[in-house]
Parts: structure tokens; C-alpha cells; sequence
């Protein structure tokens, strides 16, 4: 397979995963953030390509995704004040 060819399934697929996570995307936080994150990274002009700045912004939202959440409840709130 050429390296033109290689590139068009590459885009091919990305588009349709794209699309595809479109319909998903209105009730999946991790789609927002993962979103939000890329187009912050994206306005940084750090000299990064699209893949780069596709795992920079994964990365982010994995990492906020294991951070300890707040109790949610009264009882156990008082153990964290």
C-alpha cells in the first residue's frame, strides 16, 4: 500500500469515527472534554501536529476522568472538612 493510500484510509477513518461520535457526543462528558481540551491545546501555537494534539488532549481528559470525586453525600462529607 502506498503512502497516499495509507494517508486516505487514515482520513477515511478518522472521518467516520468523527461522524459516528457525533451522534454520541450531546451525552458523553469525556467527548466535551476531550473536545474542549484539543481546542485549548490547539490555541497554545505549540508546535504540535494534529496526532500530537489528538494524545495531548486524551491524555488530559483521562487524567481529570481518575481524579477523586467529591463525596455525595452529608455524612461522608464531614470525614473530607
Amino acid at each position: 500500500m502506498g503512502r497516499n493510500a495509507k494517508l486516505s484510509s487514515a482520513s477515511l477513518l478518522l472521518a467516520a469515527t468523527l461522524l459516528i461520535g457525533v451522534h454520541q457526543a450531546n451525552a458523553s462528558w469525556p467527548v466535551h472534554r476531550f473536545i474542549e481540551y484539543y481546542e485549548a491545546v490547539e490555541k497554545t501555537n505549540a508546535p504540535m501536529n494534529l496526532w500530537e494534539r489528538v494524545a495531548c488532549s486524551f491524555l488530559l481528559t483521562r487524567a481529570e476522568a481518575r481524579l477523586p470525586k467529591p463525596p455525595s453525600d452529608c455524612r461522608s462529607a464531614a470525614v473530607y472538612n
